[in-house]
């Protein structure tokens, strides 16, 4: 392009300079499909007089600058459906964005409502082990606070009774004890059933198990695509 003329159409709108091929002659035709610009000697018995070029569409070069100043060259029409095209894809991709992103706060509201479902009974299973355990734990708190009494009692005869009224009265202790804390093994220590935990009771199989959460959730496509990459 370094040949090239160029000069300001605001100077001299109706003229576009000179043709390299014929200098005597400016150009006042243009082709709209070889895109150039001709003169007369061009269009009659030069580069573009060829039988190629005769269903090429010409235009005078000024009603080409009106068609261009007011757009409603042939380009200008091209340009414009393509203009609306473009907006009616980009209005289309609006409302799909749209309905991904309802759809998307949809599933998501769901699955909140499915994991506040599973916290809910994690929650309660875990308050069912608490309050078990705390009525163990209460209960072993009030056999040790009565074994304590038995002991400080014990104690005490000791201490006010002869020897041999104590050992009358640690008899009868000892049968005391096995018959509050149920010693069916005939054994003579008192306390082999609290110790065992035969006071306590059994504690149920569940308090040691653990939580699982089961089932599991898939997201997928109405129209089944291939499925999504993890």
């Amino acid at each position: 392009f370094a040949r090239h003329q160029r000069f300001s159409l605001d100077h001299s709108p109706k003229q576009f300079g000179h043709c390299i091929h014929h200098i005597d002659q400016r150009y006042d035709t243009v082709c709209l499909d070889c895109r150039k610009l001709l003169c007369r000697s061009c269009v009659q018995f030069g580069p573009h007089a060829g039988r190629e070029h005769a269903s090429h569409k010409l235009l005078s070069t000024v009603e080409a600058f009106k068609g261009a100043m007011q757009g409603t060259t042939p380009s200008d029409e091209a340009l414009e459906e393509k203009r609306k095209k473009l907006l009616a894809n980009m209005q289309e991709r609006h409302l799909q964005l749209t309905d991904v992103h309802a759809s998307f706060e949809e599933a998501q509201q769901q699955l909140d409502r499915e994991l506040r479902i599973v916290l809910e009974q994690l929650t309660r299973a875990q308050a069912r082990k608490v309050e078990f355990l705390q009525s163990v734990k209460r209960q072993v708190l009030s056999q040790m606070l009565f074994t304590q009494w038995l002991e400080g009692y014990l104690a005490h005869a000791r201490l006010a009774l002869p020897a041999a009224d104590f050992v009358v009265a640690l008899r009868r202790h000892e049968h005391l004890l096995s018959a509050i804390f149920q010693n069916l093994e005939g054994e003579n220590t008192p306390y082999n059933a609290f110790m065992d935990g035969a006071i306590i009771g059994p504690v149920p199989p569940w308090i040691d198990e653990e939580f699982q959460v089961e089932g599991s959730l898939t997201v997928s496509f109405a129209s089944n695509p291939p499925p999504i990459a993890a």
